[in-house]
């Protein structure tokens, strides 16, 4: 294999490892840039969700709602109520909401709901759920897993309601659906992918031209300083045998004085040759 073909396959293998390189920074960058961005998303999606159920629960009179009983149906006090969660349920895109409270054996009932279709019953129980929990004890907090029951299955925002003492007197929640939930996240995961992938076609098609660019242009110098190599050899062999056959013209003595002097100091013959420092030159270039 001669020196130009090691050049070139020792300059495949620096492009091919260099766009190995190129194709794992992309990945490794749209995979971190990814789950960032997912948990951004995450939490601007909970934060919307429980600055909903947070205005909600001050909008709603804790005093009132603590004394609520399932036989005050269309009283005053939980028409009010109610009308102030249906206000959510009609102009805000959430799939429901609704009130809570804490029995006393720690469980969970609903207490208002202002669905048009199949409301849950005052009373009756809810799932409990580690915000759920939370937002009994004082502190608003959203579902990190979905949770399911006959409604369907939904991520939740819970979000504590006080009576005029400070105390926790009822819950309101807020259920959005865990398919369009896990549909936001997807559509920013897909929105990375398609990120990644425009990258890496990019990247690797600018590779490919600017290695063919190079290329070309390295093929281009190669091959003029074989021709002058060439040349230069030509040139250097006619000087020589010109030389040559000069000394055939000098007396006898004369040029074996002359090739004396043209001995190095190992008594080998050594022919000063200016075209030969040339090609000498012509080699390191």
């Amino acid at each position: 294999m001669s020196k130009n073909e090691k050049h070139i396959q020792t300059s495949k293998r620096n492009f091919i490892l260099a766009l190995i390189l190129l194709l794992l920074t992309n990945t490794l960058m749209a995979i971190t840039l990814s789950v960032f961005a997912k948990k951004n998303l995450r939490e601007q999606i909970d934060q919307r969700m429980l600055d909903i159920a947070n205005t909600a629960a001050y909008m709603l009179n804790g005093d009132e709602l603590e004394v609520l009983k399932a036989e005050d149906k269309d009283t005053e006090s939980y028409n009010k109520a109610l009308d102030t969660l249906r206000a959510f349920q009609d102009n805000i895109a959430l799939d429901y909401i609704y009130g809570i409270r804490q029995e006393a054996d720690g469980s969970f009932s609903f207490t208002i709901d202002p669905a048009e279709e199949d409301p849950g019953e005052f009373g009756s129980p809810i799932v409990s759920t580690a915000a759920l929990r939370n937002a009994a004890n004082g502190v608003a907090d959203v579902d990190k897993n979905a949770y399911s029951d006959e409604w369907g299955s939904f991520y939740s925002a819970y979000s504590p309601v006080y009576n005029s003492e400070g105390k926790v007197v009822g819950i309101v929640g807020v259920d959005f659906s865990a398919d369009w939930y896990n549909g936001k996240l997807n559509d920013n995961r897909a929105i990375s992918i398609v990120i990644l992938m425009a990258a890496m076609t990019i990247g690797i098609v600018l590779s490919f031209i600017i290695r063919s660019d190079n290329r070309k242009r390295f093929t281009a110098i190669l091959k003029e300083i074989r021709d002058i190599d060439a040349s230069a050899q030509k040139l250097n062999s006619s000087i020589m045998q010109t030389s040559i056959k000069k000394l055939d013209f000098l007396p006898d003595n004369a040029a074996g004085l002359v090739k004396e002097l043209a001995k190095g100091e190992e008594g080998k013959e050594t022919y000063f040759d200016e075209m030969e420092e040339a090609t000498s030159n012509l080699h390191a270039v």
